[in-house]
């Protein structure tokens, strides 16, 4: 599965040379409802939209999810159908009636929850930490560096 997000300002700037102009393509998105911000799964072998995904996506737009939060989702989402196709199924064989998956699709939501908390507090940690060093290289006269990349 493909994962794609709908950026309307890129379409306008970069689509020129294929069927629709960015101004078209935006309207199209527009047209059908597709918010900005949106994932868009597609299937590996068709590059056709997986409808039922992208519709419950849709769905959560209207519902008034954030693009950023659904972005999360569309990522575990990708980590659940691999952990699917790894056990040789796809996401129409797990049902809350196949209670093995469910409950290991819980524990992997909580994992995923815990590991994003734990990376946001490093960041900010992180981002306290350069903004106290810069304050006090300010204070002191210190120059600071920049390392080469």
């Amino acid at each position: 599965m493909l994962l794609f997000f709908t950026d309307y300002t890129r379409a306008r700037r970069h689509l020129h040379d294929g069927p629709l102009s960015g101004a078209e393509t935006v309207d199209l998105l527009r047209f059908r409802a597709i918010p900005e911000g949106a994932p868009v799964l597609l299937d590996e072998s068709t590059l056709r939209p997986v409808e039922h995904l992208c519709d419950w996506f849709r769905r959560l737009a209207f519902d008034g999810l954030k693009p950023k939060t659904m972005r999360e989702y569309a990522y575990i989402l990708l980590r659940f159908v691999d952990f699917l196709a790894e056990r040789e199924r796809d996401l129409f064989d797990a049902t809350e009636w196949d209670p093995q998956l469910k409950t290991k699709l819980a524990a992997k939501t909580r994992e995923c929850a815990l590991l994003q908390h734990r990376l946001d507090a490093a960041a900010t940690a992180l981002h306290h930490d350069n903004t106290a060093l810069r304050e006090q290289a300010r204070r002191t006269g210190t120059t600071v560096a920049r390392l080469p990349t």
